[in-house]
Order: structure tokens, then sequence, then C-alpha cells
């Protein structure tokens, strides 16, 4: 009997009834490591380009035994290998789905590009997943939070809010039971470099479930036909993924779009939308890696890499942190934000990066960075050039100390940002079950509070740990999952995105809410309701 029970596990589980298709698709049979995109022909299959583990390895739970139940035998394709879609892959191979690919446009997990942020719920999620050595190889632990005004007047630079982490963690039951780990005991709160991590988790993703590069650009989605389940004889929808090629995907079951805020699988699901702009721009700039890194030690003192310094002024925020694990690997960061009412600035979702330009000179205009005997600039560069000139010349306007100035000035790299969002979404899955979003395509907000990637590595956990709890691949069972995950992911980041957007116009504003800022601030921070405001953020919503 348990020999006719495998058989009947492994046999070709499904055959597609394409009749209700104006495109006929080939029928699939799905097996373990088996992902095929139809070509045009004469064009060669598809190639992986990456590195990682080999996708027979065990699932392990947490606690290091086996998984008990199976999950139902889903074939599933994840969107954007962001954090967001690399982490949802990690998460549904830790659920034991087996039959799971991720597309993405570049063909390479990202390296060097954007700047760093804060990891505390998502480090939570890193644990359990069991790969929490990425987190503590790169972050640099963040021990305290200092919040303080400038400004020429009688007040001059005064502290509105000094926050120890650790101890802050530690003195909630709540922060104490989800931020510090069992397994090594400490807090899991500190700032990553985005490239870093990115490489990291792509190592640990299968290779074999990996489709980068051009020929994988994602451009759009459709429910495509249904197939007919062989156990259940019930007809069960599918859907496939169109490329900018022209060719598409086998169906899946399930789409998973983590393509961030331009989603192209949100698109299929609600029609064309535009994010919106909140108003508020900022340039990031980050110190190099490397030998880059020994020329810009002098950027930060040793004994304040654990410390984030928040500056606001008359209409200017500004910040500065530290990234990286060893001390050779640590890269500062400056963060500049000013409001800037251009309803169309971009929000530069794919952190697009100049060659790095330093002015050792002095010279801060980008129009003087040429070719040498022509005279048009160098795209690039010169975009590069006039970030780094828009960081340097509002520090030095809203009268930014010298600590933040020098940062800055020892960065080698710029990202102009244009802070945008979405609304918040009724629905974040289809009706019929084969769609979801995740990450920012569903919940793009500022990043006022620090919660944008670890609310994505959170959706990520939940998706795949409610998928694993259906009991079969019937589309009743996939739908009831996917509003279970809703559920639990909404009202957090719901909450989260408003809060983001009036934190943005209150941090970045001038005149009478600047002093209200000021004052609200310094009586939040001697209350302690600073701290608790951070804690209810970074606890994670699992459940």
């Amino acid at each position: 009997a348990a020999a006719r029970g495998l058989a009947a596990r492994d046999a070709p589980r499904a055959r597609l009834d394409a009749r209700s298709s104006t495109r006929p698709i080939r029928a699939f049979r799905p097996r373990r490591g088996a992902h095929r995109v139809r070509s045009s022909p004469g064009r060669p299959g598809p190639t992986v380009c990456s590195t990682g583990s080999s996708a027979d390895d065990t699932v392990m739970t947490p606690s290091g035994t086996a998984s008990k139940q199976a999950p139902p035998p889903l074939r599933i394709a994840v969107v954007g290998a962001g954090p967001c879609g690399l982490t949802t892959a990690l998460a549904l191979r830790h659920h034991g789905f087996e039959d799971v690919t991720v597309y993405d446009k570049f063909p390479e997990i990202k390296p060097a590009l954007g700047a760093a942020f804060n990891l505390n719920g998502g480090a939570s999620v890193l644990d359990k997943l069991g790969v929490l050595e990425v987190f503590r190889e790169h972050n640099n632990p963040m021990r305290v939070v200092r919040t303080r005004r400038v400004g020429g007047d009688l007040l001059g630079q005064t502290e509105l809010m000094n926050i120890e982490i650790d101890a802050l963690i530690r003195n909630d039951a709540a922060a104490r039971d989800s931020l510090i780990s069992s397994t090594d005991g400490d807090a899991m709160c500190g700032t990553v470099m985005r490239c870093d991590l990115l490489r990291a988790l792509g190592e640990r993703v299968p290779s074999d479930w990996l489709r980068l590069g051009p020929k994988y650009e994602v451009v759009g989605s459709h429910k495509s036909a249904t197939r007919i389940d062989e156990r259940t004889n019930k007809r069960v929808p599918v859907s496939t993924l169109q490329f900018a090629d022209g060719t598409y995907s086998e169906p899946y079951d399930l789409i998973v779009g983590c393509d961030g805020i331009k989603s192209k699988v949100r698109s299929a699901m609600f029609g064309p939308y535009k994010s919106k702009s909140s108003g508020i721009r900022i340039v990031f700039g980050c110190t190099g890696d490397g030998a880059v890194t020994e020329a810009c030690e002098g950027a930060r003192p040793e004994v304040e890499h654990g410390e984030v310094h928040q500056w606001f002024g008359d209409g200017c925020y500004a910040l500065v942190y530290t990234a990286g694990g060893s001390l050779d690997k640590k890269q500062h960061n400056v963060a500049v934000c000013i409001a800037d009412d251009d309803p169309d600035v971009d929000e530069n979702a794919e952190w697009r990066l100049s060659e790095g330009v330093r002015f050792d000179n002095g010279v801060n205009d980008a129009s003087s960075v040429t070719r040498e005997g022509e005279k048009q600039p160098l795209d690039g560069v010169e975009k590069n050039a006039r970030a780094r000139s828009a960081a340097l010349a509002a520090l030095r306007r809203y009268e930014m100390p010298k600590s933040v100035v020098t940062v800055a000035e020892n960065c080698d790299r710029f990202f102009d940002v244009g802070v945008r969002y979405h609304d918040p979404l009724s629905n974040w899955s289809d009706d019929l079950g084969v769609f979801c979003l995740a990450g920012d395509a569903c919940h793009a907000m500022p990043p006022f509070l620090g919660q944008g990637a670890n609310q994505a590595l959170q959706d990520a956990w939940v998706l795949a740990e409610q998928l694993a709890r259906a009991r079969d691949d019937s589309a009743e069972e996939k739908t009831a999952a996917l509003r279970r995950y809703e559920a639990i992911r909404k009202p957090p980041t719901t909450a989260i995105m408003l809060s983001s957007r009036v934190i943005g116009f209150v941090e970045t504003g001038s005149g009478f809410v600047a002093v209200a800022r000021d004052a609200a601030f310094g009586v939040l921070g001697k209350l302690g309701i600073a701290g608790k405001i951070f804690l209810k953020n970074a606890v994670p919503t699992l459940e």
C-alpha cells in the first residue's frame, strides 16, 4: 500500500484543458526541477545564470526536524529577484515546495546596487528560514538612534531623542520574544547593504530555480487556461507569463508578483496604474567598498558605527548610518530628504547608478564633467554628479553639521529617488487564485519608518506558510490560503503605509510644521513613546 501511495504521488499529476484559451497551450507534466519556457523556432531553451545550493536538499523546520506534512504540489512562479522575491523562494522551499521558478530581467543578482536599509522584523524571518548567518555576516548592529535639530537660533543643536535599541527590545515582552534570536541570543536589528543581502540570498536559492536575463523580462501575465487535476478530475485555473521577446512561459498554478512598485503582475490583475508622489525627494549617498573603503575610513568615527543619526532642519531631514559586517567592509550612508512638488519625480525603483565620480578639486558642477575633446556630458556621470551636488547643496543650505557633510563628501555612489507610494489595495490576489502580490507590488510605502524591506520579508514567510497549510492544490484551497495571507498581512502594512506618509511630511516640514515637529519629537522621546512606536512597527506580524 505504501508503495502504491508513493507511485501515485510521483506520477504525472496534471493535464491541460486548453479549450478555454484562444492560444493553444501544450500539456505540461510538472516534475521536480523541470521549468520550461516556450521559445521561438530555432531558439535555444532557457539557461540559468547564477550559483546556488542543490534543490535536492532536505527541507527542515526551524527546530531541525523534517517537515511532517508535504505541501500541495503547486507549480509557482515568482516574478522579481529582489529581497522580496528571493525570500519568497526561500520560504517556499523551507515549507517544502519543490516546483518554483524565479524570473528577473537582470542577468545576475544585482551587484553594487542600492543603499543600506535596516532589518528587524525581516531579520526574524531570516532566522526562521535558518539563514540568520546571512544577516549576521552583513549587518552592522543598530545600537542607538539619536535625533537632533539643527539651526542657528537660540536652541541650536538640541537633542530630541536618544533610544538605546538593545535595551528597548529586551525590556519589551513581545519584542524580546520575536527580535531576540533563539539561535545566538542577540538582538536582530541592524543595517545591511541591499546588494550584500541580495547576493547572499541568491546564493541560497537553488540554481535551477532561477531564470535570469533580458529574455525573462516579464511584460504581462495571463489567465490562460485550466488544467484537469487527475486526482480530483476537476478543472484548476492556471496562468502564464509573457516575456519581452513575445514568448510565454508554461502555465503555473500561482504567479507571485514580487516585482516592485512598477509591478507587471499587479497591472495584469487590476489594469494600468500609476504610483503617487509623496512630494518628497531623497538623495542617497554611499561610500565605496573594498579598496575605496580604506580611503573613506575618516568619513565616520568607529565609535559612531552603531549609531543612527537623524538631523531635522527647517525643510530638510538628514540621516547618517553605517552598514556592513566586519570593520573592513563597513559602508557609510547618508540620506538627504527634501520636499519636491514635482508630481512626476522618478522613483528610481531599479536603483539606477552611473559610474561613481569624486570631485576632489571641489568642483560640484555636473556640467563640467565631459569626455575629453567633447562638449556633451556623460549621461551616467552627469546624473551621479548632479545627485552629489544636490545632496551637498541641501546639506549646506539647511545648515547640517559638518559630520553629515563629511560623510556625503566621501560618498562615491549617489541615488536620486523620488518617494512614491501606493494607496492600500482591497485585494492582493485574484478571485481564481492564480495571481497574488507581495512587497512593494502591493504596499509600496515611503521609507520614513524603515519598514519597506521588513514588511516584504514578512509577506514572503506568511504567504509560503499559508500555502503550505492548504490541504490540496484545488482552486478553493489555494484561494482560501491567499485570503488567510491577506488577512494577516494587510492590517499591519496598511497602517505602516499611512503612518509613513504622515511621518515623511512632518520630518521634511518647514516653518510651523518644523517647530511643532521638534517639540513633539522631544516630548515623545522623553516619555519613551518614540521607542514604543519603533517597536510597534519592528515586531513582526506573522500570524
